[in-house]
C-alpha cells in the first residue's frame, strides 16, 4: 500500500521511503473502512517520487525504467527535480 509521506505523518505511520513494488521488510497496517478492516501484515511505503507513463512514451522521450531523470516543471509552484 502506497501513502504519500504527508498522509503517512497525518496518521502517525512510519512509511518507509521506497521505489514502487520493493515491498521487502517492510512494515503492515490496518485498514479500516465502513464495510469492516482488512490488516496487511507487510506491504506500507511511501514511493519514492516517480513519473507514470503510457507504454510508447519511454521511446518517444528517450528514457528507459529506472532511468535517472531531471524534470522541469514550469509555473507558480515551479520546480526542477531529479527522479528516479
Amino acid at each position: 500500500m502506497e501513502v504519500s509521506l504527508g498522509n503517512a505523518l497525518a496518521l502517525g505511520l512510519e512509511a518507509p521511503l521506497r521505489e514502487s513494488g520493493r515491498l521487502d521488510g517492510t512494515p503492515g497496517v490496518t485498514l479500516v473502512g465502513s464495510a469492516g478492516q482488512v490488516e496487511l501484515k507487510s506491504g506500507l511505503i511511501a514511493a519514492a517520487r516517480h513519473i507514470h507513463m503510457h507504454p510508447r512514451d519511454p521511446r518517444d522521450y528517450g528514457v528507459a525504467d529506472g532511468q535517472r531523470v531531471r524534470v522541469r516543471v514550469p509555473g507558480e509552484r515551479g520546480l526542477v527535480e531529479l527522479l528516479r
